[in-house]
């Protein structure tokens, strides 16, 4: 028999080698490292919350003490940073959601249950669309701009303006004052806009593939230009496709871990600036080198924006969600 490997784009993983017990002394946590080879991933529990580390082996030669005690390190590093409010408990949102009732067969009874795309979920990865479970109990607080879903073990925050309007009309009457939202809210997304003639990648951690718009609007032009966008489904790693072919705009790219590998940066020579609308860091690998995103930042793709020393973000977990462990 061959070997058993998954070539990941750039990484090649081993199935599981070894698996190791990582203990906190210090906070009396314990995880689980498991060791791929190239590299490891480290799991544990804080706070009730779970978390995963991707842990890249520095070298052919680090030993597997050594990478026990990176795991260590990392799983502190962690600990300490939410202790001292460094890194802050995000809310589970949904981001394009409704709410709807299910109806048992011949029967009045029915449950009410939500629908979305996922992030800050503690056990699904950001931009999964799924449902909850019932949900008891539906408040509406204005003036974070949300409807909360509450389910027995967990509260979803849903920014209203992100609604799907029209599949949340046929189910009006479960939001409390539903008509008044709709008229306050209904197609008040974001929409990000640049200067004319620039080019403006919009990307979001909560939008599928990472993409939520692209905008161009030609210098003299009234209107933004239109746009055309495909996945490409590959063996090991997808790829995101986006064309403004009228003029000649072509941005290709591989999906990451909240970040994305630009392979094809094609906008005429025109300014090209990201931007990250989501609630974590973004990652843009492009020929200038990696462009870090910060929630709500808006940057210029050039040499003097990017990253000053290497970040290993770009090895993370990949793309499709089904290869992630």
């Amino acid at each position: 028999m061959g070997e058993n490997r998954y070539n990941m784009g750039e990484i090649t993983m081993d199935l599981v080698r070894k698996s190791y017990e990582i203990r906190s002394e210090e906070y009396a946590v314990k995880g689980t490292m498991s060791d791929f080879g190239r590299v490891a991933m480290l799991k544990f529990t804080y706070d009730g919350k779970e978390k995963e580390i991707t842990i890249k082996r520095p070298s052919l030669t680090t030993t597997d003490k050594e990478m026990q005690q990176l795991a260590l390190k990392e799983m502190e590093d962690y600990i300490g940073k939410v202790i001292s409010g460094e890194i802050r408990e995000r809310k589970v949102m949904f981001h394009y959601w409704y709410v709807d009732e299910v109806r048992k067969p011949n029967s009045d009874l029915g449950f009410v249950t939500g629908h979305g795309f996922v992030t800050g979920h503690a056990k699904i990865h950001d931009s999964e669309f799924i449902n909850t479970s019932v949900i008891r109990e539906i408040e509406v607080d204005e003036f974070e701009g949300m409807v909360i879903l509450h389910t027995k073990n967990s509260s979803y925050y849903c920014p209203i303006e992100y609604c799907d309007f029209d599949k949340q009309d046929k189910f009006s009457e479960l939001i409390p004052e539903y008509d008044r939202l709709k008229r306050q809210y209904y197609r008040k997304m974001p929409d990000p806009k640049a200067e004319a003639g620039s080019v403006l990648l919009i990307l979001s951690n909560f939008d599928p593939f990472f993409f939520h718009g692209l905008y161009y609007r030609p210098e003299g032009a009234g209107k933004r230009a239109k746009y055309t966008t495909e996945l490409k489904s590959g063996m090991f790693q997808d790829s995101f496709l986006i064309r403004a072919e009228d003029h000649d705009i072509d941005l290709k790219y591989y999906l990451h871990f909240q970040s994305i590998e630009l392979f094809e940066e094609e906008i005429g020579g025109r300014p090209f600036f990201v931007e990250n609308l989501g609630d974590v860091n973004l990652y843009v690998k492009a020929g200038c080198g990696t462009i870090c995103l910060k929630p709500g930042e808006r940057k210029e793709v050039k040499v003097e924006n990017a990253e000053k020393e290497a970040t290993n973000r770009l090895s993370g977990n990949l793309y499709p969600k089904e290869m992630i462990y």
